[in-house]
């Protein structure tokens, strides 16, 4: 999307909340977006499957309500703890400064290093070998193209082989990881006993493509708007504050959306139970 901000004004114009033609919500100022997100009486509406049926693994929890939301992210962040990101820290910077060393004076940024960059941090938390990192990386490339709303046939083709190829390798690996597990995150997760194969695949696939898709898009929006503005230099002395004010002015994740899950109203607009809500947080 070149510039969606146009349209945001637009859609603001139109009305702080408005109904599609198809009967879905959208809320456009901070408050009502703030509002949905932190009401518990929106939410995915799914369940998850019990068990993994016809080889397909069980929802991802970014896609899940309480409590199995709840009881998910808790088995997780048992193995993703501060220690197993403190232990990450050199080496993703060793990567970064690596990728940084071999760009020309003139660089294309996101082939360069945007791209590469959450590929090879994930793959090497996951403990996936050195030499798979190329197949990793092609399927990864797959997945993230899977996130284009205008999917083609071929698209959506070639992303479900890039799937199936993935969680087929994965099921290897974690059979491989808890038989000689590693210092790695996979070795972690497949040691939490709680967590179905099922789950275990899921995690794995969002690790992927929420990591590495809005990795990707927060350097390049990033060093964008930095360039546009004369502001490359603060990167260097407030890095933090550089990345949180990043993520508020031009976010790599521009929507989302919620169902109601029960009756519920938005500024004074009654929200049936089941209404589809869409939150252009880029807005």
């Amino acid at each position: 999307m070149r510039d969606p901000y146009v349209r945001y004004r637009e859609l603001r114009a139109a009305g702080p909340i408005f109904r599609t033609r198809g009967g879905l919500l959208v809320v456009t100022t901070y408050e009502l977006c703030a509002a949905v997100l932190r009401d518990p009486g929106f939410g995915h509406g799914t369940s998850p499957p019990a068990q993994e049926e016809a080889g397909q693994p069980g929802r991802s929890f970014l896609l899940m309500d309480p409590p199995d939301h709840t009881r998910l992210r808790a088995l997780v962040s048992r193995a993703f703890t501060p220690r197993m990101v403190a232990r990450l820290r050199p080496r993703i910077e060793a990567i970064t400064a690596d990728l940084i060393g071999r760009l020309p004076e003139e660089a294309e940024l996101i082939s360069g290093f945007a791209y590469p960059l959450p590929v090879m941090v994930i793959s090497e938390m996951l403990g996936v070998p050195p030499e798979d990192h190329d197949r990793f990386r092609g399927w990864s490339e797959a997945l993230a193209r899977g996130l284009d709303p205008m999917l083609t046939d071929a698209l959506m083709s070639e992303t479900e082989r890039s799937r199936n190829e993935f969680r087929d390798y994965f099921r290897r690996l974690i059979a491989r990881r808890r038989e000689h597990p590693g210092e790695d995150l996979l070795s972690a997760l497949a040691h939490v006993e709680e967590l179905t194969e099922a789950e275990l695949l899921a995690t794995c696939v969002l690790l992927l493509v929420a990591g590495h898709e809005t990795t990707v898009n927060l350097i390049a929006n990033g060093v964008l708007n930095l360039l546009r503005h004369g502001l490359l230099h603060r990167a260097a002395e407030r890095p933090r504050e550089v990345v949180e004010e990043v993520l508020r002015f031009d976010p790599p994740v521009q929507l989302t959306s919620r169902i109601a899950l029960e009756d519920r109203e938005l500024g004074g607009t009654p929200v049936p139970a089941g209404t589809g809500v869409l939150v252009p947080i880029g807005a």
